[in-house]
């Protein structure tokens, strides 16, 4: 009798129990199997959508790069979802030869872009030592652009689509990217600067150049505000501005350079030390117009601060 009960109740509950743990394994599999799918499905979607924006890239269309940017970060993030996703080949296919190297090539390209940038490769004549380029006495970042000469809107697409582009997908080389960029222009504008020491002959030019480096800085900044990176950027670089950190870099490590040559004597000290109102003056028109600062209307400013920085830098040739 008991061997009857416990017969029909291990047909009626322990068997259809085991069934059931069967079947609901078989729906949690499908399940599983149906979502990896539906995930490879729309990796590949991403993949197509990033194959057609790099074409429309490299067609010249700058805006197309922060698109593909968009389709990477999404496609990143759906094969970052876990070891399961990763074990379908075509995951694998679309992780390596989709998203890693399309990745690499545009973060790459991106940061030659930004680091080499300069208005002095733009077609844009040298301002003179004594022109003017704007009569704003202190604009912010985004009214740069009216001081920049010939500025078009394919340069300003290009460096804006870079710089938003390489925020999305790496904000670590972002930030280096500007620092190397203002390190580049530091450098060439104290070479600049010292060479014209010996040789007042060839100081304009040198103020000139000099002061369109400072406005690429600045177009920099410009840019990086206009897609609302500027505040970001500054923060992590440790800066008010581009344009101060770009003067007061050059003012570092010039002055020792004028007083090398001071301490050296011999004819070009002596000629600079008889040129040194001229020197400073130009200087000063020098920072003021680099900053897009009209001369003698900025003195109160951001702008009379950095000229007085770097005139200060020639303080080894005396009052």
């Amino acid at each position: 009798m008991l061997n009857t009960a416990y017969e029909r109740l291990r047909r009626e509950v322990v068997d259809r129990g085991d069934r059931a743990e069967e079947v609901a394994r078989v729906v949690q599999n499908l399940h599983a199997t149906t979502r990896v799918l539906r995930e490879i499905s729309r990796g590949v979607v991403l993949a197509r959508q990033v194959e057609r924006q790099v074409a429309d890239l490299e067609g010249g269309e700058w805006s197309a790069m922060v698109r593909c940017c968009f389709s990477l970060v999404e496609l990143g993030k759906l094969l970052e979802q876990g070891d399961a996703l990763m074990e379908v080949d075509l995951a694998r296919s679309l992780d390596e030869r989709v998203y890693q190297p399309t990745r690499s090539n545009i973060v790459s390209r991106a940061k030659e872009i930004i680091t080499t940038f300069s208005l002095l490769t733009q077609d844009t004549p040298t301002p003179s030592s004594t022109s003017t380029a704007s009569t704003t006495s202190n604009p912010p970042p985004s009214a740069i652009f009216t001081t920049i000469p010939s500025a078009p809107p394919a340069l300003r697409q290009k460096l804006s689509s870079t710089l938003q582009s390489l925020s999305l997908l790496s904000p670590p080389d972002l930030h280096t990217s500007i620092r190397t960029l203002l390190q580049n222009h530091i450098t060439a504008s104290i070479t600049l600067l010292t060479r014209a020491l010996t040789s007042l002959t060839t100081l304009d030019r040198a103020l000139g150049e000099v002061s369109l480096r400072s406005l690429s800085v600045a177009a920099v900044e410009g840019y990086l505000d206009g897609v609302g990176l500027a505040q970001a950027v500054l923060a992590g670089l440790d800066m008010r501005r581009l344009t101060t950190g770009f003067w007061r870099g050059v003012a570092a490590g010039w002055e020792p350079r004028v007083r090398d040559v001071a301490l050296r004597g011999g004819a070009s000290a002596r000629i600079l030390k008889a040129g040194k109102e001229r020197v400073r003056e130009g200087v000063k028109a020098c920072v003021l117009r680099g900053m897009g600062i009209e001369a003698g209307g900025g003195e109160e400013g951001e702008g009379g601060f950095e000229a007085a920085v770097m005139v200060g830098a020639l303080g080894s040739l005396g009052r």
